[in-house]
């Protein structure tokens, strides 16, 4: 309990600090890239169906287009800083990104067509049997290594390989960046957590009680 508003005060202390440009960047799209990222982050959770709330009728097509966009801030990050470290860092997440794209396509492919809809909601409400989760069971599976993917964990955390690019494409931000950074990176996380136990798992009942428990495993 000591240490529970240890996060806050490091949130504190980033977004107090003097914001620094690199000298031979592009200080424009420098600081807007951050901006950009968590902005992506906050709109992909607009799809979750808590209580009482009206979701869109292509939610996963939405979730898919919104994880494809976010390959433009990572890519202005490397650049605008104008380091090797930061444009190689950049470029790796991209490429992997791209490639793991395709596999989380066909998992959402293999996810609608039984039920012939877009929507997450419908989906959630197909409810859970013996029978989908025999089907679902190597999904799962695929599904987990494609998120460990799109969100950098290890072991596909190339673009912020600290043993051979010294934290990659975000190595030349510091305060309200970094945080900025930081923050959408584990939006994301806790996001695919979310949507693969409403996908698979939960009904619509549990949402809340999902959430509280996705938001224990990632941030512990």
């Amino acid at each position: 309990m000591i240490g529970f508003l240890q996060p806050f005060n490091d949130a504190i202390k980033l977004f107090t600090k003097e914001i620094i440009n690199p000298s031979r960047g592009n200080k424009i799209i420098y600081n807007i890239s951050p901006v950009g990222a968590i902005s992506l982050t906050l709109l992909v959770w607009t799809v979750i169906p808590f209580e009482g709330s009206n979701t869109i009728s292509i939610s996963l097509i939405y979730i898919y287009m919104i994880m494809s966009i976010r390959v433009y801030p990572l890519f202005f990050r490397g650049w605008s800083s104008n380091r090797n470290y930061a444009i190689i860092g950049s470029l790796r997440g991209i490429a992997q990104t791209i490639s793991y794209e395709i596999s989380f396509a066909l998992i959402i492919l293999f996810v609608i067509l039984p039920l012939g809809r877009l929507r997450l909601i419908s989906i959630i409400e197909s409810g859970l049997n013996v029978s989908k989760v025999l089907l679902y069971f190597p999904i799962i599976g695929l599904w987990v290594i494609s998120c460990l993917a799109e969100t950098n964990r290890t072991p596909f955390d190339f673009a912020e390989g600290e043993s051979e690019l010294v934290s990659g494409f975000n190595i030349e931000y510091g305060a309200a960046g970094f945080a900025l950074i930081f923050m959408a990176e584990y939006g994301r996380i806790l996001f695919m957590g979310i949507l693969l136990s409403l996908m698979f798992v939960l009904s619509p009942a549990m949402i809340l009680l999902n959430c509280l428990f996705v938001s224990a495993i990632v941030f512990t």
